[in-house]
Order: C-alpha cells, then structure tokens, then sequence
C-alpha cells in the first residue's frame, strides 16, 4: 500500500483506513514509503510529504488524539525488489518521514538502526525490504 493518495494502491482508499479511525485507537503505528517509491507511484512523489502529513493529521485529530508513532521504512538493499527504489527511499522518503515526525510524534527508525549497527546484515538471501521470519529473528539477535 502507499501513503499517496494517487498511488497504485492508497491506504487512503482500502477500507482499513475507515476501519482504522472507526475503532478510535489510542496509539497508532504509521510505515509506508517503500511501495511509494516505485516508479509508477514516485510520479506523484511531490505530494508524498503533504499526503503523509495529511495522513498523520488524519489520526492525530480523532477525539481519542492517539499517540502516533512514525515507522521508517527498512533499508532496500542492492537494486530494490518488485520496482522498489532504493535511492528513492533512502534520499527521498527517509528524510520525509523524520522531518514530519519532528512536530507530529515520535519517528522510530529500528529499521535504520538495523543497519547502521549491522551494515553488513543481509536479512535472507535475495532480500530487499522485507526480512520475514528468519530476518526479524536476526534483528532480535542483534538487539534491534
């Protein structure tokens, strides 16, 4: 799913984002970015920043005002898997989401801090973004 409205297939259109306000949370964890950055999505990318700030906005104004966490995407290694951009992720979307987390909630970057503290770590063979069972247990291993 993307956080842009325009994207191939928005969160703002699939019936969890009704659900999700519907159900009045407390707390509410945000991670989009990396499906955003396929080529077919990234031509909108210059409302990325206003949609996912319009999507924070979108919870942070329930009546329950949930504490939101921003989750940054996992780093995309090599050349990106079903379209995903790398760089786009990296150089566009990274610096995105932690400026919007500044006076919106609290960004957490466990994805970033997997690599920074184990740069070397590839997840699975042939992995991208997503690192499955035997990633996250690596992730648990190292402390992330």
């Amino acid at each position: 799913m993307t956080a842009l409205k325009k994207g191939d297939y928005s969160y703002w259109n699939d019936p969890a984002f009704q659900k999700s306000h519907d159900f009045a949370p407390n707390i509410v964890t945000i991670l989009f970015g990396a499906n955003d950055s396929k080529p077919q999505n990234w031509v909108y990318g210059t409302n990325f920043e206003s949609d996912y700030g319009a999507l924070i906005a979108s919870y942070t104004n329930l009546p329950t005002h949930p504490r939101v966490l921003l989750i940054t995407p996992c780093p995309v290694f090599g050349t990106g898997i079903y379209d995903i951009n790398p760089d786009i992720v990296a150089t566009n979307i990274l610096p995105i989401i932690r400026n919007l987390a500044t006076p919106t909630g609290i960004g957490t970057d466990r994805h970033q801090y997997a690599h920074d503290r184990a740069p070397g770590l590839v997840l699975r063979p042939g992995a991208s973004e997503h690192s499955g069972n035997h990633g996250h247990g690596l992730l648990y291993s190292y402390g992330l």
